[in-house]
């Protein structure tokens, strides 16, 4: 009875080994790479009103953030969102020679217009910011949530055809018999970034004439990788 159970140990132990010598792995790393434009962009208008009453300067606020509402209606933008944050009203306070002193109240909050027509329409909503004085505020570019997921896939879709492919090479160059995947270690790489353009603006209705500036953004070099592991027979 005990020689049974050793029996088997030894055969099975014959049979790992002898598996292990005919089964074994690489680990390719398939690439991607593309060029990509952003297809959207954001106006951040940063409005503040002052007045010597927290109300006074609250009915200032709105007034100035529905001028901005207006402009874009009369600018005839095609497709564009408009949304408020960041709304507050707070004791002005003003230091001089490292003195405090209260001056009232300031109301501020943040105007976020998003715009999807990069080629006309953001330059009428800059320039219907231009007619506002003292006026501040950036741009910044993004993806949009459907553009962003079909990229996204392509790069992994490309990755691995790249990862096949290497591994077909290796196939052949070697000689090897059969190559099945083993293991796919994936973490996506992208986090589509694209620069903040900043714009102070002092423009007033008589200085329309002030040069624009450029708002088109350059393209941007996104890549994905993909480690693949396959299994071989020699």
């Amino acid at each position: 009875m005990r020689k049974l159970p050793l029996t088997f140990l030894l055969v099975f132990a014959f049979y790992i080994t002898l598996h292990a010598q005919q089964v074994q792995t690489v680990e390719v790393e398939g690439q991607s790479e593309l060029r990509i434009k952003p297809d959207q962009a954001i106006l951040a208008v940063q409005v503040q009103h002052k007045a010597p009453k927290a109300s006074d300067a609250a009915q200032g606020l709105n007034k100035q953030s529905q001028e901005i509402v207006e402009l874009m209606k009369k600018s005839k933008l095609s497709d564009y969102d408009l949304k408020t944050n960041n709304y507050q009203v707070n004791i002005n306070r003003v230091y001089t020679n490292n003195t405090m002193k209260e001056n009232g109240y300031i109301a501020t909050q943040t105007i976020n217009i998003t715009i999807r027509d990069l080629d006309g329409d953001l330059v009428k909503a800059v320039d219907a910011l231009g007619q506002i004085k003292d006026l501040q505020y950036s741009i910044s570019y993004m993806l949009s949530d459907s553009l962003k997921s079909s990229l996204e896939k392509e790069l992994l879709t490309e990755a691995l055809k790249d990862a096949q492919k290497k591994a077909d090479i290796i196939k052949d160059a070697m000689g090897l018999q059969e190559i099945k995947v083993n293991k796919i270690d994936y973490k996506p790489q992208n986090s589509f970034n694209f620069p903040i353009f900043r714009q102070a603006a002092e423009f007033s209705m008589d200085a329309s004439a002030k040069a624009m500036p450029v708002l088109q953004p350059d393209e941007q070099k996104i890549s994905d990788r993909v480690v693949v592991s396959y299994r071989f027979v020699n």
